[in-house]
């Protein structure tokens, strides 16, 4: 049976005290929050001293690694930016070059916005793959295969590193690579019989609509169609549900936290995280004031127990809520929202009205026949025009999908014309692994 993210991240917390010659009969909530914390201010202490980026900003403010006591103090350290990343990389690493295991060099927003840098140490890689282990362990038992849908770089890519992980925790992993053909990923699946698709959601929602009528995926034997990298709308999830016979459930994470971070909450209450990693805020985007629990906003993440690059207060810029614990699923740990919302992503009409992608994935993907999409706005001098570039499997009435666009609040309050251009299976392809803009066209 899958075992819970609390007790996974309390074996890892075991772990830790025994290697540093502590065993303790359990690990319980109260000591969980205690190794937390110590290592919170051990972090601090090592960013500040390793650090030349963090010792300049705590001297520039006048804070010293001695006035963090403690977690109640996170808001008195400065904010680590994408800006931050892009520039003076360098000047995060707590380690030499030398000792830097892998450097990864990514862009904000897939292939476009800030090119940033991070670089973890053999200590490091070997903490994320703990957890990445635990996290599947939510959705698989040991002994089964999870099959990896996942950006691989040549065998060098998270994909190779998760398969690591879950084969050194008694799973066994099918690595391909997002860019191999939707048959070739479905041999895969009939060779090695996974019982878990775990990979890019829109990659997995393009092969079900690209096979789900050349074979019967319900038969396949996946049991759960585990999905990241992308915003999972209701409809999306809904469909692939129906076609594979199976539970979808959703992951979030970011490639600044290790890209493991958070998994869905079994009660579907958010996601549960990664605190025995990574400490979470939420703050408001325009004044960077910390906001209520359970109030909107944009999420902060602090990485602790990292050696070569620890990130302090970075400022993820997507928005979420946080909640304390307990949550309705028996678990005591903390509960972000679900990330639906980029502030990237958001484009803003001449009358003030917010859009962004996500608000229209619901009605799009509704129409079976859909399989992505991409949007363009056009601020014409005689109103907004919003331009649905449809990607579909056979012939969609266009006026149909135009129609229900344009019944959705969003567009009625910002009195913008639509226009959709229906495109054929496979014209958005090379463009499905960037993240969703809302790009400006004159």
């Amino acid at each position: 049976m899958p075992a819970t993210l609390q007790d996974g991240l309390f074996r890892l917390c075991a772990c830790a005290l025994q290697k540093e010659g502590a065993i303790p009969s359990m690990v319980d909530k109260k000591t969980f929050e205690a190794f937390r914390e110590r290592r919170f201010i051990e972090t601090v202490r090592h960013a500040y001293a390793k650090s030349r980026f963090y010792r300049t900003a705590f001297d520039r403010c006048g804070l010293t690694p001695q006035d963090i006591r403690g977690i109640k103090d996170l808001s008195k350290i400065p904010f680590t930016t994408a800006q931050d990343l892009a520039g003076a990389n360098y000047e995060f690493l707590c380690i030499s070059q030398g000792n830097v295991e892998k450097p990864v060099t990514y862009f904000s927003s897939g292939t476009t916005g800030l090119q940033k840098r991070l670089y973890f140490s053999q200590a490091d890689i070997r903490e994320i793959q703990n957890f990445l282990a635990v996290g599947m362990r939510t959705v698989a038992d040991p002994g089964e295969t999870i099959q990896i849908l996942l950006p691989n770089s040549s065998g060098r890519g998270i994909g190779t590193i998760l398969g690591t992980a879950l084969q050194q925790n008694s799973m066994h992993a099918v690595v391909t690579d997002v860019f191999e053909s939707s048959a070739r990923q479905i041999e895969y699946t009939r060779r090695h019989k996974p019982s878990v698709w775990f990979g890019d959601a829109g990659v997995i929602y393009r092969i079900t609509k690209e096979m789900e009528h050349a074979t019967d995926l319900s038969r396949l034997g996946v049991r759960v169609l585990f999905l990241t990298m992308g915003y999972v709308a209701d409809a999306m999830r809904t469909n692939l549900e129906t076609i594979w016979g199976c539970r979808v459930l959703t992951h979030y994470g970011l490639t600044e936290t290790g890209w493991g971070l958070a998994v869905e909450c079994p009660a579907m209450h958010g996601y549960h995280y990664n605190e025995f990693g990574v400490i979470t805020e939420v703050i408001d985007p325009e004044t960077g004031e910390p906001l209520p629990e359970g109030m909107e906003g944009e999420l902060v993440f602090t990485t602790i127990g990292r050696e070569a690059m620890p990130l302090l207060r970075y400022r993820s810029r997507d928005i979420a809520w946080l909640r304390s614990a307990p949550c309705a699923c028996g678990c005591t740990l903390d509960a972000i929202g679900p990330v639906a919302k980029r502030q990237e992503a958001v484009a803003l009409l001449p009358n003030g009205t917010e859009v962004y992608p996500t608000m229209f994935a619901d009605t799009l993907y509704s129409f079976e026949n859909v399989v992505d999409y991409d949007i363009c706005l056009h601020k014409k001098p005689d109103g907004p025009v919003l331009i649905f570039q449809v990607e579909t499997t056979g012939e969609t009435n266009s006026a149909m999908l135009r129609d229900a666009l344009e019944a959705l609040p969003c567009i009625q309050q910002g009195k913008a014309e639509i226009q959709v251009e229906t495109l054929p299976l496979g014209a958005l392809k090379a463009t499905c692994l960037r993240k969703k803009l809302i790009r400006e066209v004159i």
